[in-house]
């Protein structure tokens, strides 16, 4: 047993490329849920500023334990702030985090900045659909 009896059951059930996939398009259908549902009661839902919310904590905590478990990469960061595409992922999922928390406490310009990004988050997530579908992931790292 590598990770627990659930993990054991995904793994023997699915592959990497097929759990990308999955993932993949599980987050793509919640965000086009969550815009349709916006669209069509033109307001911005609680739960698409929380979708938000959830989806920059993933981001920022998968960060966080990466440069915990290789500090050689915070002196990389650190060194080349300004061109290090890692650093511009941890500010704008900061950004949309704080928005998310501002929006939901009821802040009427930071639910704008949420549903912004809230655009920007769908359309990584189609693209990440389509990179999980062209190619064959043999080993996630």
């Amino acid at each position: 047993m590598r990770g627990g009896l659930f993990a054991d059951a995904v793994d023997a059930l699915l592959d990497d490329n097929a759990r990308s996939i999955g993932f993949a398009a599980a987050l793509l259908g919640a965000h086009l849920v969550l815009g349709v549902t916006a669209v069509a009661r033109r307001r911005i839902p609680r739960l698409l500023v929380g979708l938000n919310l959830a989806v920059a904590a993933t981001i920022l905590l998968y960060k966080a334990s990466e440069y915990l478990a290789y500090p050689a990469l915070i002196e990389e960061a650190r060194d080349d702030l300004a061109g290090d595409p890692d650093v511009k992922l941890v500010l704008f999922e900061a950004i949309v985090a704080v928005a998310a928390g501002y929006a939901l406490a009821g802040r009427r310009v930071a639910a704008a900045l949420s549903a912004a990004a809230f655009a920007v988050h769908a359309l990584a997530a189609a693209a990440l659909v389509v990179f999980a579908l062209t190619f064959h992931i043999d080993r996630l790292m």
